[in-house]
Parts: structure tokens; C-alpha cells; sequence
């Protein structure tokens, strides 16, 4: 939960929806602006688009924009976005070049202040959360409002992951991206670098960071994090990507540090990889 200075009421207002089945949408015709714009990007995920789908319309908030940018899917994902028509704001289904390049699409048609990445698998942690938000997002003093995630185990359980505070971005994101609101302006001032597949979110993030934008921890639980993502799946080809990023972005001898920090890491993912090899 947030703290109390936060929680109090403000006046909302509807936005009209719009979907379509491909190419772009009509934009909604409310001149007013949401607070927000939920993204969430999806390709040939029949099994886990609903569940997304549904997390982001149950928010208890009117200040939300919507939209989904899918990649062309083929697996009957795109059938089941379109039984929200009039709920969505704005569909596109085309391909794209990855996840990276439909995220950037979805930037470019933001109207609200805040952008929020949800993409297909990953839940809000309540209906409330965005309500809860609103105050803190309405202020428009931080740049970045990142918060906790849940992450389901492998036993079943559900545990949480906390979100670091204060915040220092060295050789990986401290948070994930679905937990984080980013402003609109910062989004377009750096969008995601498309040449890095599985890591632009954290030269993104390491870039704000450098760049000296503003960071807030919310101290709430943002989402339910999905672990099969491409990143999560595979994590030494993106730790690889993380390495690139920061001999781009960063030098001397902080730059030294956090690649030795990310060496250490990739030495011991093929370590674990090896020995598992030999117990088989």
C-alpha cells in the first residue's frame, strides 16, 4: 500500500475505447488526455493474453488509456483481443522486428503522461493499484515510480521481490520494467534502442539513470511477474546485451566494475549450466 499522504480523492474521468482487429485504430476522440497509458505488446500468446487483458480493464481507474501492439499472430491471439472490442482504446496487429520495436510503436501513440508496459503474461497485482497510484502519478514530479513485483515459483508459492531504495542502476535493471510508470516524454527522448533485443529495456533505464532523471520507489506491489519471458529464458545471451550497453554508455573505472560484476554473473550461469550437464 502506499502511504497515507498519497490516498486521496481525485476527480476522474472516462475515456472512450476503440479496437480493431489490425492496422491502426481510430484514435479516442476525448480531448482531455488520460494520466496514464497501459502498453501491453503481445505475439502468438493465446494462453496468457486474456489473463493480461482482463488485469489491465479491472484497474479501478478511469485515467487509463489502453493499448495492445501485436506482432501478426497466427495462434488466435488476436481473436481473443478482439472480444474486448470497445474496451480497448487502440489495437495494432502487424508485424514487427521484436518486442522492442512494437514497445517504441505503442510510445509513439501514448497520450497519457505515464506509460506503464504490460505485456501479455504479466498481471496487475490488484484491481486497486493504479487508483492507489493516481495521486503519485498526478504530481508529475518523478520521471520514474517503480515498485515491487510478485514472482511465482517453481513450488507453486508466490513470493515478493522488493524493489531497491535508494536506486542504483549498475549492471542490470534493480526493478522490471511492468512495475514501472515512466513518463511519456522521457520515453520519446530515448525510446528503446531496436538493436538490442532482450536488453534495450535496461540501456534505457541505465540512460535515465546517467542522464540524471528522477527515480521514485512507490512502495507498493506493482504486478505479477512472468518468468517465461525472453529475457528470463534466456539470460546469458542478455547479460551479454547488458555487457554492450555498458561499455556504450559507460566508462572509467564505474564502467570496469559493473562489467566485472556482469562477467561474474555469466561465468556462473555457464558454471550452473555445465554441472548440470554432467549430473544427466
Amino acid at each position: 500500500m502506499l502511504t497515507s499522504a498519497f490516498l486521496f480523492q481525485l476527480s476522474l474521468y472516462a475515456t472512450p475505447s476503440y479496437a480493431l482487429s489490425s492496422g491502426i485504430s481510430q484514435p479516442a476522440t476525448n480531448s482531455m488526455n488520460p494520466l496514464v497509458t497501459i502498453i501491453t505488446v503481445v505475439y502468438n500468446n493465446v494462453h496468457a493474453i486474456r489473463g493480461t487483458i482482463e488485469s489491465v480493464l479491472a484497474q479501478k481507474s478511469s485515467e487509463i488509456e489502453f493499448l495492445v501492439i501485436d506482432g501478426g499472430s497466427t495462434d488466435g491471439t488476436i481473436d481473443i483481443i478482439e472480444e474486448y472490442h470497445g474496451k480497448i482504446d487502440r489495437v495494432i496487429s502487424e508485424k514487427d522486428s521484436g518486442i522492442f520495436h512494437a514497445m517504441n510503436k505503442g510510445i509513439r501513440l501514448a497520450r497519457g503522461q505515464y506509460v506503464n508496459f504490460m505485456n501479455s503474461g504479466d498481471t496487475f497485482s490488484s484491481p486497486d493499484i493504479i487508483a492507489e497510484l493516481i495521486p503519485l502519478l498526478s504530481f508529475a514530479t518523478y520521471d520514474v515510480i517503480y515498485g515491487d513485483i510478485y514472482v511465482a515459483t517453481q513450488g507453486g508459492n508466490t513470493i515478493k521481490k522488493s524493489a531497491p531504495n535508494p536506486l542504483v542502476v549498475r549492471h542490470r535493471i534493480p526493478f522490471c520494467h511492468q512495475s514501472a510508470f515512466v513518463k511519456t516524454s522521457v520515453l520519446r527522448e530515448f525510446e528503446f534502442d531496436e538493436k538490442f533485443r532482450m536488453s534495450a529495456d535496461f540501456k534505457f533505464f541505465k540512460q535515465c539513470y546517467l542522464g540524471g532523471k528522477s527515480f521514485y520507489n512507490a512502495g507498493a506491489v506493482i504486478c505479477n511477474f512472468d518468468k517465461t519471458g525472453i529475457s528470463n529464458t534466456n539470460r546469458a545471451a542478455g547479460l551479454r546485451e547488458n555487457m554492450r550497453i555498458i561499455r556504450e554508455l559507460e566508462g572509467g573505472a564505474s564502467g570496469l566494475i559493473n562489467l566485472s560484476r556482469t562477467a561474474l554473473v555469466l561465468g556462473w550461469l555457464r558454471l550452473r549450466k555445465a554441472f548440470k550437464s554432467l549430473r544427466r
